[in-house]
């Protein structure tokens, strides 16, 4: 999920009651919710490294677990001599740790949400876990954190202004979490409904081998479905509401047949780590001046309608299959 999304989950979780319960709350959720993201110092090392290292150990399991106890414990051994502010509460390493951990949590849980994935089971497993019910960045999403912290701010400084009491963010931050809550829940619900409309019909009179469907931009009833038959890889956008595909929008993408330029391109190292990770790979293989250019898409990556390029990576090889170039690109 996009950093600005993150950073107000984290300071909603701080306004709804951490900062109650410890001195230096907010500043150790904020780190928490953020840390994560620095695995993109990865595409220091190329595009490659990126693709392997990216929602991989920071977004697992273990990594959320330790990055936020090295958060708690860093600003606690920083902050633990200082003096309390005014009306602030004390510095509780207990409570410090919690937060921590659910502001780590929920980096983990919004990465989740999206398209991309996470490799939730690192070091034990590669495999890549997403649930697919959340845009990269959701407007509307924002937009509920926003109101919910916003609006108390605003009645606050009302208040100041008039001279009546200081009035408490933590019923906006509530707030905004339910909204939060129940957005997910909203799409969760919107998404078995479109993945069951996918997997209840045939394509071109071939049974689906595999179906997703992916969210789109704002509207959580309107989302590109994507089905798998022996043959080929259909995208189409598809309405929840009512189960119904855009057949004038749809894309098929048939299979190559098996060739010697796609295995000796499967074995190299780029399109080893890029199948390792896509979902839905489609492979076109054409032959060129030099010998022969292997390219392969990840079609969970398509926009029907757009003139997006999915991610995707090339092999160039000579007439004898020698490779003479391997490049990634990332969308």
């Amino acid at each position: 999920m996009d950093p600005v999304t993150q950073t107000l989950t984290a300071l909603s979780l701080s306004e709804a009651g951490f900062k109650r319960k410890t001195r230096d709350a907010t500043l150790a959720l904020l780190v928490a919710a953020n840390l994560a993201d620095l695995d993109v110092v990865s595409r220091a090392w190329g595009k490659l490294a990126y693709l392997q290292f990216h929602r991989g150990p920071a977004d697992s399991l273990l990594g959320t677990t330790l990055l936020g106890a090295l958060t708690a414990g860093v600003i606690y051994a920083l902050r633990k001599n200082r003096p309390p502010a005014r009306h602030a509460p004390p510095l509780n390493a207990k409570w410090l740790l919690l937060g921590c951990w659910a502001a780590a949590g929920s980096h983990l849980l919004l990465d989740l949400a999206n398209s991309y994935g996470v490799q939730l089971f690192w070091p034990w497993s590669a495999r890549w876990y997403a649930a697919d019910i959340e845009f990269a960045t959701d407007p509307v999403l924002l937009a509920l954190l926003l109101v919910g912290l916003g609006l108390p701010a605003l009645l606050r400084l009302v208040s100041e202004e008039v001279g009546a009491r200081r009035g408490s963010m933590q019923s906006g931050a509530l707030v905004a979490l339910a909204l939060v809550a129940g957005l997910l829940s909203l799409r969760w619900a919107s998404h078995r409904r479109a993945l069951t409309a996918l997997q209840s019909r045939t394509y071109h009179g071939q049974e689906a081998e595999a179906v997703a469907a992916f969210p789109t931009l704002a509207n959580p009833f309107e989302w590109i479905g994507v089905a798998e038959t022996p043959t080929a890889i259909e995208v189409a956008p598809i309405n929840s509401l009512n189960g119904e595909l855009d057949t004038e929008s749809e894309r098929i993408y048939y299979k190559p047949n098996p060739s010697a330029p796609l295995r000796a391109a499967l074995k190299t190292r780029t399109l080893k780590v890029f199948m390792s990770f896509a979902r839905f790979p489609w492979a076109r293989v054409r032959s060129s001046r030099s010998g022969w250019v292997v390219t392969v898409q990840d079609l969970r990556f398509v926009a029907p309608g757009t003139d997006r390029k999915p991610m995707s990576a090339q092999v160039r090889l000579n007439k004898n299959l020698r490779v003479l170039s391997q490049t990634l690109r990332l969308k």
